[in-house]
């Protein structure tokens, strides 16, 4: 489970933004796009990332 800091780390999502999405309603999206991003665990969205890289999805 990634913090609101790990959070803007690695997707750039600033924590003023996820303070917000977290007292929305849990039918609004960002609600769901901040549960969804919370859910994931580190070590998976790193190799994501340098997946994504190494097949030129994404620039260093």
């Amino acid at each position: 489970m990634l913090s609101d800091v790990e959070i803007f780390k690695q997707f750039g999502v600033p924590t003023t933004t996820t303070r917000d999405w977290k007292k929305r309603d849990i039918d609004d999206w960002r609600a769901k796009v901040y549960l969804f991003l919370k859910c994931q665990e580190k070590e998976k969205v790193e190799e994501f990332f340098k997946s994504a890289e190494i097949v030129g999805l994404l620039k260093k």
